[in-house]
């Protein structure tokens, strides 16, 4: 593979920052670039079928997860019962604007977090199967949470002594929904529409249960021993030259800044070419060393419209590992990541040499 082709993807954003001189912050290409490097020997350190690898096609591992999601969400909602009940405190009910379920999502991230942390332990590898069972089993703990608080009312009409039912309860609840005014005193009731903001409560506490499993299965994971691998080192790249506002009719020093951007561009991609070559052989020390060099220049980096963000991960079990490279463009709001790519480094490699902060 041409490696030069590799960084066309990357050179993009800074072309068009130069184009546009008065733009401070370059949007970046948005097609996805190919594999970084032509790794040598990358036949040695294919996913071997009959090792670990199978651990997260298993269903025992699967039940770990999902028995120790349930138990933080019980405990939460529990949690959020006692305070409700002794303290009058309602935590699913703060909303943000009127709009945003803020209580609901909190409660949530606390009550799927367990899901995250035992696929973390357990090394299980997270598909977009076992989320949507998540979403499933957090809207069922909801209504099961709501259920349990019913029956603790006991609730009978008082006309005919009869018992409520749960779903008349329900309606009533959605309807009676509404919001304290700042005097202290509550609202007038929602009605129909208190079902909107019912419906908001639990995709608040149902999707947010998500954040904690869905950072974890970006984590970079080891297929061959069946457990995520740890970030041993980081570093910025600078990907351009410092934005400066040049006047356009002053065109020699416009002349002269495009071509101090093509040349710090092309120093960019040499360097993660060597970089890619240095994770391809499995030169850690080497690698070490490269990080360390960049690291006084991390603050300064980030500064520039165009760097490339570096995160270099190894298995704890068999060693093996991979360079990942982020092109990013632009600050604040229009920051933009753009497609990480990556490098595998052979198995027994990138547990070498000392670690890099």
């Amino acid at each position: 593979m041409d490696s030069t082709k590799i960084f066309s993807r990357i050179e993009k954003p800074l072309e068009r920052e130069h184009r546009m001189s008065r733009r401070i912050d370059p949007q970046p290409s948005r097609r996805p670039p190919p594999a970084l490097f032509a790794t040598p020997g990358r036949e040695n350190i294919e996913m071997n079928t009959n090792t670990r690898a199978q651990t997260g096609a298993g269903s025992l591992p699967y039940m770990y997860v999902l028995f120790s999601g349930l138990a933080t969400t019980a405990l939460t909602l529990l949690l959020v019962y006692l305070l409700n009940a002794r303290a009058d405190i309602n935590l699913m009910g703060y909303y943000f604007d009127y709009v945003l379920p803020a209580g609901a999502m909190g409660v949530g991230i606390l009550a799927g977090s367990g899901y995250g942390v035992m696929s973390w332990i357990a090394g299980v590898k997270i598909p977009r199967t076992l989320l949507w069972t998540i979403i499933f089993l957090q809207c069922v703990a909801y209504f099961y949470a709501q259920y349990i608080v019913f029956e603790h009312l006991h609730l009978v009409y008082s006309s005919t002594n009869q018992p409520v039912g749960f779903f008349e309860y329900f309606d009533w609840s959605a309807r009676s929904f509404a919001f304290k005014e700042d005097n202290g005193e509550t609202g007038n009731a929602m009605g129909a529409w208190g079902y909107a903001f019912r419906l908001l409560e639990v995709s608040g506490f149902a999707f947010t249960a998500l954040l904690i499993p869905v950072w974890v299965s970006r984590v970079p994971y080891c297929d061959s021993c069946g457990r995520y691998m740890r970030r041993k080192a980081g570093a910025v790249m600078p990907g351009s030259v410092p934005f400066r506002k040049i006047k356009k009719s002053d065109t020699h020093a416009q002349a002269a800044y495009k071509e101090e951007g093509k040349q710090a561009v092309e120093s960019a991609a040499n360097a993660l070419k060597v970089l890619g070559e240095m994770a391809g052989s499995g030169q850690i020390d080497a690698l070490n060393n490269a990080f360390a060099a960049l690291a006084p220049g991390r603050k300064a980096a980030h500064k520039l419209p165009v760097r490339h963000v570096l995160s270099l991960y190894f298995c704890p079990t068999c060693a093996s590992g991979q360079l990942n490279v982020v092109p990013v463009s632009g600050h604040g709001k229009r920051m933009r990541w753009g497609k990480t790519v990556t490098c595998p480094i052979p198995g027994g490699r990138a547990g070498d040499g000392e670690q890099v902060r």
